[in-house]
C-alpha cells in the first residue's frame, strides 16, 4: 500500500470514529516531513499520539475539528497570534451549565493576565439540553474579563460531548475574532476542573486548586424587597436545592428535610418545589429571578454575618457554595470517579461508596439500608433520617472546629 493510500485508510478511520490498534503502530512507522505538522491547534490520543495532521483542512481555516472520543484538543493561542496577525479577539464558546462555567473562572482570571491586550468575548448557546444551560450568559454578562456576550443555535453531539454544533459562531463571527470552545479532560486521573483547562490552552497549571469566583452581583431592587422582608427570620440559614438538571435527578424527600430544618428552628430558603408554607421558609421561584439575583440574595445573607450552610446536589449551587466559603452537605447521587475533581474543602459528601482523592473527614459513607438504590440507573437516594444526621455532625464537626 502506498504512502498516500495508507494516509488515506487512517482519515478514513478515524472520520468513521473506527481507530484500531494496527493503524497507531503503522501510522507511527511513517516517517515524512507532513506528519510532523505544527498548528496552534494541536489533536492528541489518549496515548499521547499527535494526529493533527488528519485535520489539517479545519486547523489551515482556523475551524476546530470533530474529534474521535479517545482525542482531546490542546490550543496554542501564541502559535494562533503568530500564524494570525488579524486576531484580536478570543470568543470563547460555552456549552455547559451553571455549575461548569463557575468552576472555569479562575482559568479565565489566569488567561487574561496572559493575554492583557486581546479581548474575550463569549457566546453561549439559547438552549436547554443535557449539555447546556443558557443562564450561562446571565453569569458571564457580569464577568468582568469578557467584553461581549452572544447567543447561538446549538445542539449536542450524542457521542462526544466535545463535538457540540456551534457552527453558527462561525457565521456571527467577526473576521479578528479567534473562536476556541471551552472543553477539557473528564477522567479519574484529573484532578481539578481549572487543571485541565490549564493544560487544554497551554497555561501553567497552579499549585493550589483555588475555588472559583463569584464578582459582586449588585442585588436589584426585588432581591432588596425580598432581603427586607424576611431578613429579621434569618438567625441560621439553610439553602437547599436539590435537583440536578444534568442528570435528570430530583431528590425524592425535599419536604421531609426541609421540615427537620424548620422544626430544628432554621430559615430555610429553597428553589424545590415544596407544598410546605412557613414564615421560616422561603421559596425561591428561578423562572421569575435571574441566578445572578439569587446568588446576590446569598451574597447579602452572609454579609449580614448570619450561620448560613447549604444542602444540595452537585451541581451549580454546589459550585456556588464554593466560591462563597459556605458549608454544604452534598448528597452524592452516582457514583464518579470525577468528583474530586469538582471538591472543594467546604465540601461534606455522602456517597454509596468510599473516595480516596477526597479527604476521609469529608466523607459520611451511607450503609445500604440508609438508601434506596437504583442500580440500573446507577443512582442512590439517601433516606431523609440518615441525611438528617449528617448535617447535625456537619455543624458539629464545624463548631468544635471554629472554638479550637
Amino acid at each position: 500500500m502506498s504512502l498516500k493510500s495508507l494516509k488515506y485508510k487512517i482519515l478514513k478511520n478515524i472520520t468513521f470514529g473506527k481507530t484500531k490498534q494496527h493503524y497507531k503502530t503503522k501510522y507511527k512507522k511513517i516517517k515524512t516531513k507532513e506528519t510532523k505538522y505544527t498548528s496552534w491547534c494541536l489533536v492528541i490520543e489518549d496515548n499521547s499520539l499527535d494526529v493533527s495532521y488528519f485535520f489539517k483542512k479545519y486547523i489551515d481555516a482556523f475551524r476546530i475539528p470533530h474529534i474521535d472520543v479517545n482525542q482531546h484538543i490542546i490550543f496554542d493561542i501564541n502559535m494562533a497570534l503568530k500564524l494570525n496577525p488579524k486576531i484580536k479577539k478570543i470568543g470563547f464558546i460555552f456549552f455547559m451549565g451553571i455549575g461548569d462555567y463557575f468552576y472555569t473562572t479562575r482559568f479565565f482570571e489566569a488567561l487574561k493576565i496572559k493575554y492583557p491586550q486581546l479581548s474575550f468575548d463569549a457566546y453561549v448557546s439559547k438552549n436547554f439540553d443535557g449539555n447546556n444551560s443558557p443562564l450561562v450568559a446571565d453569569c458571564l454578562k457580569k464577568n468582568p474579563n469578557f467584553e461581549n456576550v452572544f447567543y447561538y443555535n446549538g445542539k449536542p453531539n450524542k457521542n462526544n460531548w466535545k463535538n457540540y454544533d456551534y457552527i453558527e459562531c462561525y457565521k456571527i463571527k467577526k473576521d479578528d475574532v479567534l473562536l476556541l470552545p471551552v472543553i477539557y479532560q473528564h477522567n479519574a486521573s484529573v484532578i481539578s476542573r481549572n487543571q485541565t483547562l490549564c493544560e487544554t490552552y497551554k497555561l501553567d497549571v497552579p499549585y493550589i486548586n483555588l475555588p472559583p469566583i463569584i464578582y459582586d452581583y449588585q442585588a436589584s431592587v426585588k432581591i432588596l424587597n425580598i432581603f427586607e422582608k424576611y431578613k429579621n427570620y434569618m438567625d441560621k440559614v439553610v439553602f437547599v436545592q436539590l435537583t440536578a438538571r444534568s442528570s435528570h435527578y430530583t431528590y425524592e424527600y425535599v419536604d421531609e428535610i426541609i421540615t427537620k430544618l424548620l422544626n430544628a428552628g432554621f430559615f430555610v430558603i429553597t428553589v424545590e418545589k415544596t407544598k410546605l408554607h412557613h414564615n421560616k421558609l422561603l421559596k425561591l421561584n428561578i423562572k421569575d429571578l435571574l441566578i445572578t439575583e439569587t446568588i446576590s440574595l446569598l451574597q447579602l445573607i452572609k454579609n449580614k454575618g448570619v450561620d448560613l450552610s447549604f444542602i444540595t446536589v452537585i451541581s451549580c449551587f454546589a459550585s456556588i457554595s464554593a466560591a462563597m466559603g459556605i458549608p454544604n452537605l452534598v448528597l452524592h447521587h452516582f457514583y464518579d470517579v470525577c468528583l474530586h475533581s469538582v471538591y472543594f474543602s467546604n465540601m461534606f459528601i455522602i456517597a454509596n461508596k468510599n473516595y480516596s482523592k477526597i479527604p476521609s473527614d469529608r466523607q459520611f459513607l451511607c450503609p445500604q439500608n440508609e438508601m434506596k438504590a437504583d442500580y440500573e440507573a446507577d443512582r442512590f437516594t439517601y433516606k431523609p433520617e440518615f441525611v438528617w444526621k449528617c448535617f447535625c455532625e456537619m455543624k458539629n464537626i464545624l463548631s468544635l472546629t471554629q472554638k479550637n
